[in-house]
């Protein structure tokens, strides 16, 4: 039996995430389950021996990841990367099929959206555009004709497939081996307790945020049955504590209304966190995830600017916004506002609007970001039009603004720079924040993922400004 090394690569001076199509330097000491590896762990298991080496997670150095490799030895090394650690990870996974020219390495990440990187690296033998789909067993028995949603080399010649296009698409995956997952340390700043798991109830995205890779991807829903064939197997592992990495909870409500209610009346009592939107969420979906445990809920508020919030994230008001966080707030449902700063034609002024507004919205967290050109998005030509100097594939492009940053051609890259860190600290480190997260503190767990955030927190925005300091 063919043996299979899902890898996630060692990280450099900053922890890298590289989880679902995106990549960031982590702001706090925490990693999260790559979902595409651990959904991959459970269709691939049937016929390959499957293992799971995550370097970052593990903290290995580069030799000590080479090392483990080359004990594994795997035939085929399906790993991650994307726009924030792929020059780093490029050459790693070059020594690496250096030193075996038979290994077959597949890639997987928002980097490999853009074609010219599998034809610039020939070392990289596929990449997969959907770690939901049976298309890497198709490749990998060798029915080229059955193959979609990848590109790969068919000897010289380099295979461009079609990548589906979803609709609602209904869909199935064999249970994930979280078992293979839970050797590791994952850590999760919402969790309240721990181990946790990571699961995926729908792929892709069908809300229109125009700077998002997601809803490029299309959106199709798992089955509701197939979903809880998994939460039964994650319950036998002892674990209680989940995060749903759906891009937008709730966007289907009847079927988030469903789930919830079937958590409920199976009374496996999981706690949980997940993503959703603002117009997505009223009272009595929100009390029924309430009651099913959730306890979590990270929305996307990107911008107080309402002509930007209108163009750049259709559907969505700040009317909508401040509604979803008040319902949450009674509910005590905790919530956790992303923003991203710095969008096209975005000013200082506007970002400065938008820290004010994380401070005044009530959110118990805020996730701060910057804006980043992903490729395939309806921003990447836009950018492109205002960074006329600029490729998308000369450098790394960090969202979280940790490892390296960009301005939009009206704020500059300094500017930027200072700007996210006055966010950070103007939400985080203001009288009384502390004291309140305290009074939220549910268990020990919880205890320890508060100081360990804050810590790495404080360390992280430290290690930031030296990094991004001139000599």
């Amino acid at each position: 039996m063919k043996k299979i090394l899902l890898l996630n690569p060692p990280s450099r001076a900053f922890n890298f995430s590289r989880d679902y199509f995106c990549s960031k330097a982590l702001k706090t000491h925490y990693v999260e389950h790559p979902i595409d590896l651990l959904v991959l762990s459970g269709i691939l298991t049937r016929q390959f021996r499957v293992d799971i080496l995550d370097a970052t997670v593990l903290n290995l150095s580069s030799h000590d990841c080479f090392r483990r490799i080359k004990d594994f030895s795997p035939d085929i090394i399906i790993f991650l990367s994307g726009s924030a650690s792929w020059i780093d990870d490029f050459n790693f996974m070059k020594q690496v099929k250096e030193a075996n020219q038979v290994l077959k390495i597949i890639g997987i990440g928002d980097i490999f959206f853009n074609r010219d990187v599998i034809v610039n690296h020939k070392w990289i033998d596929a990449v997969l555009l959907d770690f939901t789909s049976r298309d890497i067993l198709h490749y990998l028995e060798g029915r080229y004709d059955a193959v979609k949603n990848m590109f790969f080399r068919n000897h010289e010649v380099v295979i461009f497939t079609e990548i589906a296009q979803y609709h609602k698409e209904e869909f199935e995956i064999p249970v994930p081996r979280h078992e293979l997952f839970l050797r590791g340390n994952y850590t999760f700043p919402f969790a309240r307790r721990l181990p946790f798991t990571t699961i995926l109830t729908d792929y892709g995205c069908a809300s229109r945020c125009l700077f998002c890779l997601y809803n490029t991807l299309g959106f199709k829903l798992r089955k509701l049955e197939n979903v809880f064939e998994e939460l039964e197997h994650i319950h036998s592992l002892g674990v209680r504590e989940l995060f749903i990495k759906d891009q937008s909870f709730g966007h289907d409500r009847a079927r988030a209304l469903r789930f919830s209610r079937e958590l409920v009346k199976r009374d496996w009592r999981f706690s949980w966190t997940a993503f959703s939107r603002a117009d997505s969420i009223d009272l009595e979906l929100a009390s029924n995830m309430k009651e099913a445990g959730c306890h979590t809920l990270i929305l996307g508020v990107e911008t107080a600017n309402e002509g930007l919030l209108r163009k750049f994230k259709p559907g969505l008001t700040l009317e909508k916004i401040d509604n979803a966080l008040k319902l949450c707030k009674k509910l005590k449902i905790r919530t956790v506002g992303t923003f991203c700063l710095g969008l096209p034609s975005e000013t200082k002024e506007s970002v400065l609007n938008t820290i004010d507004y994380a401070i005044k919205s009530g959110c118990d967290f805020a996730s701060f970001n910057v804006f980043v050109p992903k490729t395939g998005t309806v921003l990447e030509k836009e950018f492109l039009r205002h960074n006329v100097d600029k490729k998308l594939i000369d450098r790394e492009w960090d969202q979280s603004g940790m490892s390296s940053i960009s301005g939009n051609g009206i704020i500059s890259e300094g500017e930027m720079a200072d700007l996210l860190s006055l966010a950070v600290w103007k939400f985080y480190f203001r009288l009384g924040y502390a004291f309140n997260r305290v009074l939220d503190l549910t268990s020990v767990a919880d205890l320890r993922m508060f100081l360990r955030s804050g810590v790495g927190l404080f360390r992280s925005m430290m290690s930031r400004k030296r990094s991004l300091t001139p000599e």
